[in-house]
Formats: C-alpha cells, sequence, structure tokens
C-alpha cells in the first residue's frame, strides 16, 4: 500500500504547482517511510510545514509545525515557537495554543507553567469535553505540584 500511495505522489507531483494535499501527502509518506519514530525525518516534515505555511498560512498549521519543533529541535524551541504565534495579533485558537503549551511545560517539568497555560485555554473553551479534559490537566498539575513540594520539604530534614 505504502508503495501505490508513493507511486500516485510522485505522479501529482508532475505538475507546475504544490497543494496542500501534495504536502500532507509528502509528510505522510516521510512518516510512513521511516523505520521507526526515532527515525522519523522531522526536519524533512518540518521543511513542509514551512512550504505549507506559504500555501496556507493558518494558526493551526503553523502550531503542528511549532509541535514538530519539539521532536526535531527541543521542547524548548516548540515553546518559543508557540508563544510567538500567541504573540500575534491574529491569533484565532488561543485556547489551543495555550493547552498545547501546556502540555509542553509538563514535558519538561514546570508544572506550575502548564497551570498557568490551562487555565489560560480553560477560559477560552468553547465545549464541556474539552473544559473536562482541560480541568483533568489541570489537576494533574496540582497533584505534580504538592508531590514536588512534598519531596522538597522531606528532604529538608
Amino acid at each position: 500500500i505504502i508503495e501505490s500511495g508513493l507511486e500516485h505522489l510522485r505522479r501529482s507531483a508532475r505538475g507546475k504547482s504544490v497543494t496542500v494535499y501534495h504536502l500532507k501527502a509528502g509528510v505522510e509518506a516521510c512518516h510512513s517511510l521511516s523505520e521507526d519514530y526515532k527515525a522519523t525525518d522531522w526536519d524533512r516534515i518540518i521543511s513542509l510545514y514551512d512550504t505549507y505555511l506559504e500555501v496556507h498560512n493558518s494558526s493551526e498549521v503553523a502550531l503542528q509545525r511549532a509541535l514538530l519543533l519539539a521532536e526535531a529541535a527541543s521542547v524548548n524551541r516548540a515553546i518559543e515557537a508557540i508563544e510567538e504565534l500567541l504573540e500575534e495579533d491574529e491569533c484565532c485558537d488561543c485556547r489551543a495554543l495555550y493547552s498545547s503549551l501546556g502540555d509542553l511545560y509538563m514535558k519538561i517539568h514546570r508544572y506550575g507553567k502548564a497551570r498557568e497555560c490551562y487555565d489560560s485555554a480553560l477560559r477560552g473553551s468553547e465545549s464541556e469535553t474539552e473544559s473536562v479534559i482541560v480541568e483533568r490537566k489541570l489537576r494533574t498539575c496540582a497533584e505534580r505540584l504538592r508531590f514536588k513540594e512534598n519531596y522538597r520539604l522531606f528532604n529538608n530534614f
């Protein structure tokens, strides 16, 4: 099936224009051709997302690209990219940005910062399901902050 998909991708690339579909297919090809997750060519995928942003500039695509930086470069670089997106005036889906930013802060054990981001995401939440998920993440932050504090107190004896 992968070979068939790659053949279709090759045939579609004969034209002079690049579409979102070409770029999405290219990303999927990178994932499909990787031996495993660690061997994924993240730099190539980010390059495709750079072109994707030129063809279809949106906060959703920019967020996806920023999250890829956590895989290709570092979580801190991904955090910087999302914070840059939040500073832009035309940010249209800030709750997704804040929620993703909270997830990244959780990965590097900065639970206080994660909690701030989840609070911002919760304020912008538009659905009950989304709110439940963010509230669960907030409880996890609180538990981990309590654990860190208890650990610090225990080690001070």
